[in-house]
Order: structure tokens, then sequence, then C-alpha cells
């Protein structure tokens, strides 16, 4: 009998981009479901409890930029689908949604996947977290004293607008907000105040504007070399302002220690639910199992057993 698993990573890792291993979620027993373009799982190694990882169906898929409009469209589809399951289970305090895109900006995975990572105001006590900055705070060389201040964000709304479209507009961060060079808010145009609030066609036109911005960076004199994109909801999320702003950080070689995790590292490891030592620098490149998963209690589907496919234009049945 043909091992499709193994022919089919055998044939990915001849292609990896630099640095990733090829993606581990070709076992659908592992999947919690799937609309017609996209499926969700819970992460093998979750940061916070309900840390949940969504993915394209398409395994041709490695880094967002190749990542079609319609399945970015799903993408936001599912997340709001999934939200009434994260409230009823977890209750959390904000979530923290994102991407990390090519080696330097963290990602490990041959397969674009979006963190959704559930925010908790007691994890943040207990562990001395200042979420400030949301899904930017991670543990750089250096940051700008601004995000262990007290003050506040300049209104975003007189920031030097970069580039823009019919939905959405990019300003730059001022020098003291700005965590790396070309760090960058994309806004809505509409009053939203967080990703869950946005209608899909606004989501979709602020990743569009990310990727217009990132390929001006890229034909620059010093293009970055990779980057973290994603949006804070909540105060316990690092929230900075209360409007739906998509964060697009630019990364540089030698900007952390190990870009290893990207997004994943805005908490400490100490604060995560299960000790892992995954993202550490010496085990980069391992393909270590995925095993004793936290599992999001997805009984509230119509299938108690887990559906194939998830109706996303209906909603959630709960249990």
């Amino acid at each position: 009998m043909v091992d499709l698993r193994r022919e089919f990573l055998q044939k990915a890792e001849a292609r990896l981009p630099f640095g990733m291993r090829p993606s581990p979620f070709t076992d659908r027993g592992d999947w919690l479901g799937q609309s017609e373009l996209v499926f969700a799982l819970t992460n093998g190694f979750p940061t916070t409890p309900g840390h949940t990882l969504v993915l394209p169906v398409d395994f041709s898929v490695y880094r967002f930029p190749e990542l079609a409009r319609d399945e970015i469209a799903d993408h936001h589809r599912m997340l709001k689908f999934l939200k009434p399951a994260f409230m009823k289970h977890f209750q959390p305090d904000g979530f923290n949604v994102g991407w990390n895109m090519d080696f330097c900006g963290g990602q490990s995975i041959a397969h674009a996947h979006m963190h959704i990572m559930p925010r908790y105001n007691t994890v943040n006590s207990q562990h001395g977290i200042n979420p400030k900055g949301g899904i930017a705070r991670m543990p750089f060389e250096s940051r700008p004293t601004y995000y262990d201040s007290n003050e506040g964000l300049p209104d975003v709304r007189q920031m030097r607008i970069i580039a823009e479209n019919e939905h959405a507009a990019a300003v730059a961060l001022p020098v003291e907000n700005a965590m790396t060079q070309g760090h960058s808010l994309i806004l809505p145009k509409g009053n939203y105040r967080n990703v869950f609030t946005l209608p899909t066609g606004a989501y979709t036109a602020q990743l569009d504007l990310a990727l217009d911005v990132m390929n001006r960076q890229q034909d620059s004199a010093s293009p970055p070399d990779g980057y973290n994109l994603g949006w804070d909801a909540g105060k316990a999320a690092g929230q900075l302002t209360s409007l739906a702003y998509l964060h697009l950080v630019p990364r540089y070689n030698g900007d952390m220690a190990s870009p290893r995790g990207g997004i994943i590292r805005i908490l400490p490891q100490e604060a995560w639910p299960k000790g892992t030592d995954y993202y550490n620098q010496e085990n980069a490149g391992k393909d270590i199992p995925l095993t004793e998963r936290i599992s999001f209690p997805f009984h509230f589907w119509t299938d108690v057993k887990r559906t194939s496919i998830l109706d996303l234009r209906r909603p959630p049945v709960m249990a």
C-alpha cells in the first residue's frame, strides 16, 4: 500500500521555503472541520487555552501572500464562525489573530496558517504580562519605551498615509511607536472596533493593502526579510486604539535572538498551558510530534462526531 503521507512529504520537502518543514496537518483525523477552502485545528503547541489554527485546504499554499482572495475571505468567515465556541467554552477577554511570514517572521511550517490566540486577564495578571502592542510585542532585541509606558497612541487617523484603497488606509507609525523599521497599521475606513466586527470585504481590503505595502517595501533599498501581520482585539490582547487596525511588522535578520514562533512569543513560555521547548533555537528544524493537545470542545456542531464540511452561511448550533 502506498504511504500517501510520506509521498506527499517527500515531494513537498524538495521545494520548501528556507527554514521550513512540511505541513504536519495532512491527517484529516486531526482537523476540527473545514469549509470549502479552509480548515481549522487545535494548535499542537498552544500558547493559550483555545489556541487554534486556520489553514487553506490547498497544501501548496506555503506563505500568506500566496493565498487567493476567496481563501482569505473564508479565513474571516471561519474566524467569525468559531467565536461563539471560544466565548462559550473558554470565556476569553480578547484575541490576537494573525500570520507569521517567512523564516525571519517565525514561520516554521510550509503551509500558510492563521493563528487565533484567545487572551485572558487572569494569565496576564498571574505572569505579570503587559500586553500593550499585541502581536507586535515579540521578544525583539530592543523595543521603543512607549510599549512599557502609560502613554497613549497618537490619533491614528492623523498619521501619515502611505497607501490606501477603497476600504482601508495604511499609516506609518512614528519612530517612537514603531517596533521595527516600516511598522505600519492598516486601518479600516469604516468605524469597526475589532476584527470580529469587520465585514468580510473590509477584512480582505486590509490584507490586500498590506500586500501592497509589503511589495513596496520589497522594492526598497533595504527590503525586510519577513513579516508578522495581524489584529489585536480587546485590552487583554493589547489593543492600542478602538479601531480594527491590522499590524504590519517587517522583520529583519538579527532583530531578535531567534525568530522561531513569531507572534506565538508575545506570551512568555512560562505562561503557556503546557511546557514545551519547541520554539527554542536548538530545536529549529526538528519535526516534533503533535502530542498532548488541549482539545477544542467542538460538540456545539450539529454532528457531535465532527463534521467534514462546515456551512459558514449558517450560525453554529450551540449545545
